[in-house]
């Protein structure tokens, strides 16, 4: 054989050996790890979803309380216009009755002033009656038909009397006409007065009404923004729970085989042993609500411990209710959450030691004061975190290692 075909034939088997080669090696790579890598893909995809949809319904709810909140401080002018428009009526219903009382009085004179008038009008009609008929005498009459001195005078005493008498009468009936006169003005006045107070309260009543009506609009608004409110945050509740679970399979998917072997957990709020609301069924706006975790109160900037050793896979504002949270994958499909924080104290990615501080006390998200809402999560399904940790750490009810092991 000569130099160029020995040289010919080697090629040839190198060629064969390296496409040999490269054939194996393809033929090496896992389908089931593509499937991974690919289920990873799309769940990441449908979280994004989620969290763009929760970022979505955290502007609504923020936009209804809003709303809320100007209802509500509507509510309130409109209870304290009432409250001024009824102390009006008060007040005018006082005026009337003064007014009639008025009038009463003045009605009563004016019947017991006509009853005199008529009384003096009659007497005052006989005399002037017994003076036509009797004729007028003059002074020079009386004089030269008496027959002394004393009847001159006694009787010209009696005629100065009677002239009294009947001047006393007309003046009497004057001041009773006169009187009688005003009076009726009197009456004409407090009547009109009466009338313009009567209009003036029908025209506040009215007001009133209308002033009821707005706040029965406004109470029926209120209600429905509260059902609508409700109905978000069941939503809210929800689209937490998914995106745990979410998290909680993303985070075994990507470190698979790691496991936690690091004994029990321990209570993350030490000095703080009231659990203000407790993990299961509850009723939370008068409907039934489940209750993924504990509560438990503290001051606001109290530490939060790391309730194990683990890895921060989240810590960050959510948008599903929880405020600043923090996240953490122990390992072994185990996660455990800590909610409402004043201010986050860990970052993604950070390994964190039992014990460890790894955020504050707060009420951010919904929440309705300084606590911490604490989740105990295996393979995507919650557990009661009272069976796994006690605030004394003195024993739980339940182990943590008999939970991984099943």
């Amino acid at each position: 054989m000569d130099k160029k075909k020995s040289i010919s034939i080697i090629l040839t088997a190198a060629v064969f050996c390296i496409t040999a080669c490269c054939l194996i090696f393809s033929g090496s790579s896992d389908p089931a790890e593509a499937s991974t890598e690919s289920e990873l893909a799309a769940a990441k995809r449908e979280l994004a979803q989620i969290q763009a949809r929760a970022e979505e319904l955290e502007d609504e709810l923020a936009a209804a309380q809003a709303s809320k909140a100007t209802q509500l401080k509507a509510k309130m002018i409109l209870e304290e216009q009432i409250a001024s428009l009824n102390s009006e009526i008060s007040a005018m219903n006082a005026v009337v009755s003064a007014i009639s009382a008025d009038v009463d009085a003045k009605n009563a004179e004016l019947e017991e002033l006509a009853s005199t008038y008529d009384e003096d009008m009659q007497a005052f009609r006989e005399r002037a009656r017994a003076s036509y008929e009797a004729g007028n005498m003059s002074t020079l009459e009386i004089l030269l038909s008496s027959d002394s001195l004393s009847e001159m005078f006694t009787r010209l005493d009696l005629v100065n009397v009677v002239a009294e008498y009947d001047r006393t009468v007309i003046e009497k009936v004057k001041t009773q006409i006169t009187r009688t006169e005003e009076l009726k003005a009197a009456i004409e006045a407090n009547l009109a007065e009466q009338q313009a107070v009567m209009d003036e309260l029908n025209s506040t009543k009215s007001d009133l009404n209308s002033k009821q009506s707005e706040l029965n609009r406004t109470i029926a608004s209120l209600a429905a923004q509260e059902t609508s409110i409700i109905a978000e945050q069941e939503r809210y509740d929800a689209l937490e729970e998914e995106l745990d679970k979410k998290i909680s399979a993303l985070s075994s998917t990507q470190s698979p085989g790691i496991s936690y072997l690091d004994g029990e957990f321990i209570w993350p709020l030490p000095g703080y042993s009231r659990v203000s609301s407790s993990f299961g069924w509850r009723t939370l706006y008068g409907k039934p609500n489940f209750h993924t975790g504990m509560d438990i109160p503290a001051a606001s900037g109290t530490p939060i411990h790391a309730a194990g050793d683990g890895t921060v896979i989240q810590a960050g504002w959510v948008n599903t209710g929880g405020g600043y949270k923090v996240t953490i994958d122990h390992g072994s499909g185990l996660i455990t959450t800590y909610c409402h924080q004043s201010r986050i104290g860990a970052s993604v990615g950070q390994k964190v030691k039992q014990g460890d501080i790894i955020g504050y006390v707060g009420t951010t998200g919904n929440s309705t004061g300084n606590h911490l809402h604490f989740t105990i999560m295996y393979n995507g399904t919650y557990y009661d975190p009272a069976d796994y940790v006690t605030y004394d750490n003195s024993g739980s009810r339940k182990s943590i290692q008999d939970l991984i092991r099943g």
